[in-house]
């Protein structure tokens, strides 16, 4: 209605599905869970947020165009089947998050957007209360200004999307570019990751140096299918 776009295609979304479920066996050390994978979540991942006396928050999400017509609740539910057969669901929720590739057009003449509505959301995981909070903040000082001068058009409030852009907006436009990346890797290219990575941390633990550039050769020499597509990042 305002003009400044339409539906997020759904190569920049993320859909997602979350249960809270109670009757989990509590742990002493209850911690955080990811899982990525195909068969768990193609092109996103799952997780576990433990909330004490055997309650949990679990989700998934899932890339759209290669969720299939499954989607993201029928992968949350096979995921609980799974990995917490015990629990029963007592919420559910479901939406879909931008995971915008480019900035969007965040401003009219007396209109402005923040949070989903303007993209405001971290590309890779879907993130986006403190970048939402970041960007009212902004929004809310350029039109205080703005109600002050007695001018609210578009060229007066294009000073929140420029502010934004310097800012934050920087972080997300990089995150972009490691969702692109992500979306690239398979099953095997994160198990190969994850076994550098967890060489790293042997050294780490046993007392040797340890750096990005050491991953970084760990890359280099063990898995040259693997550096292929982190030069995308480059």
């Amino acid at each position: 209605w305002a003009g400044i776009g339409g539906p997020w295609p759904l190569a920049e979304l993320h859909s997602c599905a979350q249960a809270r479920v109670v009757g989990l066996q509590p742990e002493p050390k209850p911690l955080v869970e990811f899982h990525l994978g195909e068969a768990v979540a193609p092109g996103g991942y799952a997780w576990c947020f433990p909330l004490g006396g055997g309650r949990a928050n679990v989700g998934v999400a899932v890339d759209p165009s290669r969720g299939g017509v499954e989607g993201a609740r029928l992968h949350l539910e096979r995921f609980l089947a799974r990995r917490m057969p015990e629990a029963g669901v007592v919420e559910f929720a479901a939406g879909s998050i931008p995971a915008p590739s480019k900035p969007k057009r965040l401003v009219a003449d007396g209109f402005l957007v923040v949070g989903d509505a303007a993209g405001h959301t971290e590309p890779l995981s879907g993130g986006g209360i403190a970048n939402a909070l970041q960007g009212a903040e902004l929004a809310a000082e350029v039109l205080a200004d703005a109600l002050a001068a007695g001018d609210v058009s578009a060229g007066r409030l294009e000073e929140y999307p420029r502010r934004w852009a310097s800012t934050v907006g920087r972080s997300l436009r990089r995150y972009a570019r490691l969702r692109r990346l992500y979306l690239r890797l398979e099953d095997q290219d994160f198990n190969e990751i994850l076994r550098i990575m967890n060489d790293q941390l042997e050294r780490w633990r046993e007392g040797k140096r340890t750096s990005m550039v050491a991953l970084l050769a760990g890359v280099v020499t063990r898995s040259p299918r693997l550096l292929a597509k982190l030069r995308f990042l480059l």
